[in-house]
Formats: structure tokens, sequence, C-alpha cells
């Protein structure tokens, strides 16, 4: 359950970074089109404003790294690692080599079989017994 609240907490801080992104892309070039409709304000007037702009993308990315890297310490400090467990093999069996001995016992038992009788179908039984009648 914490581990869920955790993964939503990063989530609505990474939406909320998104949507101030966004906002900083909108205002950033509403700021580049009124600075190149202004020609009143000098260049490095128009540079200062774009240079603020640009800190406080940095700014901003920083924040998300620090904040999405705090959420995670917190959560490393709250749960216990989770383990992993790896599943075990199962063991090799050893199988004995065949030898001549256990061959020989196998065709020993082979010959020493009685022969089953052979099996007849419902049909040849039938046509057996309309024939003997």
């Amino acid at each position: 359950m914490l581990h869920e609240t955790f993964q939503f907490q990063k989530t609505l801080c990474d939406g909320s970074f998104t949507i101030a992104t966004s906002i900083q892309e909108n205002c950033e070039s509403i700021l580049k089109e009124a600075l190149n409709l202004s020609p009143w304000i000098p260049e490095q007037g128009k540079k200062a404003c774009l240079d603020s702009s640009e800190q406080y993308w940095l700014g901003l990315n920083k924040c998300r790294q620090a904040t999405l890297a705090s959420i995670d310490y917190f959560e490393s400090l709250v749960l216990p690692p989770v383990k992993t467990k790896e599943k075990a093999k199962p063991p090799i069996k050893k199988t004995a080599p065949a030898t001549k001995t256990t061959t020989a016992r196998k065709t020993q038992k082979a010959k020493a079989a009685p022969a089953k009788p052979a099996q007849t179908t419902r049909k040849a039984a039938d046509k057996g017994a309309s024939t003997n009648t």
C-alpha cells in the first residue's frame, strides 16, 4: 500500500512539473514574440529576458530531479528492501549407467514373461460366433 502511495506521489509531482513546463514553453514563445515586435527594447534587455527564461528552465529541471530523488530516498527509508526470491533449481537425477548385468536381467525378464493373448475386436468375435452356429 505504501509503495502505491509513493508511486502516486511521484506521478503527481511529475505531472505538476510537466504542467509547469508546458506553461513555461507558452510563456517563453509569447515573450519571444513580444520582444521581436518591440523595437524600442534594446538588444541587451531582450537578451536578459531570454537568459532569465533559460535560468528558469534550469531551476525547474533541478527542482524536478531533487523532488523525485527525495521521494525515492524517503521511500527507501520507510519501505523494507524488496527481496527477490530465486527459484531453486531441481536437483539433477543421477542415473547409473547401464551395465551388462542390468541389461542381462532385463532380457531374461522379457524372455520369461508369458506372451499376452491376442486381442480380438468385437466384429471379429461376432463373425466367429455367427460362423460357428
